[in-house]
């Protein structure tokens, strides 16, 4: 019997941390193409949006950094997932792989201000079902 099922939280938690990667990433285009942004609400004005454009773009502006902050963390957290798999596969070091799991979800949380919690959650899972099964 192998380590199918931490494999599975493992690869199930790099595919949300993708998804936060993602909205990370647009931030970041955002707050670089501000100008872009002004034209594509200007367009989406007419369809009775209920935030303004100066409220979205104020909205843009406080949020700043945080886009880098995602995404270096997730990314983080999606290397520390594939070398988790890597240990997990053929039952190799699950004791390290549950440990870079652990970890990998208390470093996103930090560096995420506790934006990519639920993917953190499923690390979390996983680690513990890698470190305390006994195979």
């Amino acid at each position: 019997m192998g380590r199918t099922g931490e494999m599975l939280f493992t690869f199930l938690g790099i595919v949300v941390y993708s998804f936060y990667s993602v909205i990370g990433g647009a931030t970041i285009w955002m707050n670089n193409n501000q100008d872009k942004v002004e034209g594509l609400l200007d367009e989406e004005s007419a369809n009775q949006v209920d935030v303004t454009k100066e409220e979205f773009l104020q909205m843009l502006e406080d949020m700043g950094g945080a886009g880098w902050d995602i995404l270096i963390g997730t990314i983080l957290a999606i290397i520390g997932g594939c070398i988790a798999i890597y240990f997990l596969r053929k039952n190799k070091n699950p004791k390290a792989a549950g440990i870079i799991l652990l970890a990998s979800s208390v470093v996103s949380i930090l560096v995420t201000f506790l934006f990519a919690w639920p993917a953190a959650l499923i690390y979390v899972v996983a680690g513990i079902m890698a470190l305390v099964r006994k195979i």
